[in-house]
C-alpha cells in the first residue's frame, strides 16, 4: 500500500521495511537508504525542511524503483540517484526548492508521467545531478506539462552548460506514451544576471505525436531527434550548437574556403 505522506527530516520517520531502511548515525539527519524493491509514496515525498532548525535529509536511492505523486526536495535536502539502473517516477509534480540538492549517476532516469517539474534553484552547483539526468515527460495527449528553465542565456556557446542547470537528455514522449511539455520561465533562477533564462540539453528526442512548445523561450541543444513530434516556438528559438569537434571542422572548412577563394591564378 502507498505511504500518503513521507518526510525525510526530524520532524518524521517512516520507512518501508525489506524497501529501505533509515540511518540514525547523526540526530539531525535523516537519511532513507532505498536499494531494493518498490517504494511508493500516493501524496508528497518530501525530502529536508520539516520544521527543525537547520534540518538535513537524503532520500539515496541505489537500486529499486520510486513512484510518488509529489517529490518535493526542500531546502538542506539531497535527492541522490547512485544507480542509474533504479527507476524512479513522479505523477503530480516535482519541485526543487532554494537550496535543494540532486545528485545522480550518468544515465539515470526520472519519468514524469502528467507532472511538472519546478526548479527554484539558484545555486547551479547544487543541481548538478541534471547533467546526468534524462527527464522522460510522458503524461499522455490530455497533459501539458510545465517544464522550468533556469539557465543563464549564453546564446549558442559551450558555456550554456557549465554550471548552468543544463538537462543530459530531455525526451518528450517515450515507451509508447505521448508527451506534451511547455517550457515556462516562472523563477528567477539566476538573481545576479538580467535576462530571459534558457534551457541547455544535450539531446532532445521527441516521440510520435508529442508536443513541446518553447513558449518564447531558448532551448539549445547538442543533437536533436524528432520521430513525427511537434515544436511549437511560440517567439522562442529551437538553436542547435554542434559539438566542439565539429565546430573545430566547420571552422576549418570554412577557412580552407576563404583560402581557396583568395588564392590567385597563375
Amino acid at each position: 500500500m502507498p505511504t500518503p505522506h513521507c518526510t525525510i527530516s526530524p520532524a518524521q520517520e517512516r520507512s518501508t521495511p525489506k524497501t529501505s531502511m533509515w540511518d540514525r548515525r547523526d540526530r539531525q539527519k535523516r537519511r532513507f537508504l532505498h536499494s531494493g524493491g518498490t517504494h511508493s509514496v500516493s501524496g508528497t515525498l518530501r525530502v529536508g525542511g520539516g520544521g527543525a532548525t537547520g534540518a538535513t535529509g537524503l532520500y539515496q536511492l541505489s537500486g529499486g524503483q520510486l513512484t510518488a505523486a509529489n517529490l518535493l526536495v526542500s531546502a538542506s535536502g539531497t535527492f541522490s540517484i547512485t544507480n542509474a539502473t533504479a527507476g524512479v517516477t513522479v505523477t503530480k509534480d516535482l519541485t526543487v526548492e532554494t537550496g535543494g540538492a540532486i545528485s545522480a549517476a550518468a544515465g539515470s532516469l526520472i519519468r514524469l508521467t502528467g507532472a511538472t517539474f519546478t526548479n527554484q534553484g539558484i545555486a547551479p552547483s547544487l543541481l548538478d545531478g541534471l547533467g546526468n539526468l534524462t527527464l522522460l515527460f510522458k503524461g499522455g495527449p490530455s497533459a501539458l506539462d510545465p517544464l522550468e528553465v533556469a539557465g543563464q542565456d549564453y546564446g549558442a556557446a559551450a558555456n550554456g552548460w557549465f554550471d548552468n542547470f543544463a538537462v543530459h537528455d530531455l525526451l518528450v514522449g517515450g515507451e509508447g506514451v505521448v508527451g506534451r511539455v511547455q517550457l515556462v520561465n516562472t523563477f528567477d533562477n539566476r538573481p545576479a544576471w538580467t535576462g530571459i533564462e534558457a534551457l541547455y540539453v544535450d539531446d532532445l528526442l521527441l516521440g510520435p505525436g508529442s508536443y513541446l512548445d518553447l513558449n518564447g523561450l531558448n532551448l539549445y541543444y547538442k543533437s536533436y531527434s524528432n520521430s513525427g513530434g511537434t515544436v511549437a516556438l511560440n517567439g522562442g528559438h529551437l538553436v542547435a550548437i554542434p559539438e566542439p569537434g565539429t565546430a573545430g571542422l566547420l571552422i576549418a572548412a570554412a577557412c580552407h574556403r576563404v583560402v581557396c577563394r583568395r588564392r590567385p591564378t597563375a
